[in-house]
């Protein structure tokens, strides 16, 4: 896959889709004290990355959303349980490739894209893999962030972002490096549901 065949709103839209594929498993952190806190700024990162691909921008909205990307990555940086801590870097990807759209910067802005994806993809494969033993987890997770870790359970994401980059290239969007026309990134958009294969099991129950 290539970013580089995709206008830039059409990156921030897919790096948007994979921070919300793994958003619901930032409520394994839910009892941390500052939870509502800490999830608000997940949460506004990856909102900014689904505006802005929508096409909705204002004066200052560049530094904006660099300043929610800051504030999901200090989160990570925050003692969370595993993965709550790499849904904020996914967060943090996200919102820092629609803000280098927004200022015009093609290659940060697929680069952070990508980047979106592949800490998603780990997310994604470890947690199928481990669910439910988050200490087990923990250890794994540094594995993959080393590329030391199989992640052949990652093809539901994979076939996932396939299916979005696809749906983009058959659609009049636009060409790199311009921004492109606007991308609905949700559900009910043009891309279709976030899983084109029915929701895994963890995203379900998460979503409960």
């Amino acid at each position: 896959m290539e970013l580089r065949n995709l206008p830039l709103l059409a990156s921030v839209a897919l790096a948007a889709r994979c921070a919300r594929r793994v958003q619901p498993l930032f409520r394994t952190c839910r009892d941390d004290p500052d939870w509502d806190q800490l999830h608000r700024a997940v949460d506004g990162a990856i909102e900014a990355a689904v505006l802005v691909a929508a096409g909705r921008s204002m004066p200052d909205t560049a530094r904006n959303i660099a300043q929610l990307a800051e504030l999901a990555r200090l989160v990570s940086r925050s003692p969370l349980t595993p993965p709550a801590d790499q849904v904020a870097v996914a967060a943090a990807h996200a919102a820092n490739s629609a803000a280098a759209a927004v200022a015009g910067d093609a290659e940060e802005t697929t680069s952070q894209a990508g980047d979106t994806f592949w800490v998603t993809a780990d997310l994604v494969a470890f947690y199928n893999v481990l669910a439910g033993d988050l200490d087990l987890a923990t250890a794994e997770l540094d594995k993959a962030l080393c590329g030391q870790w199989d992640d052949s359970g990652a093809d539901e994401m994979r076939d996932a972002l396939a299916t979005d980059y696809e749906n983009l290239r058959t659609q009049d969007v636009g060409r790199f490096p311009d921004l492109g026309k606007p991308v609905d990134s949700g559900d009910k958009g043009p891309l279709g549901p976030l899983w084109p294969d029915g929701a895994p099991t963890w995203y379900s129950r998460w979503c409960g």
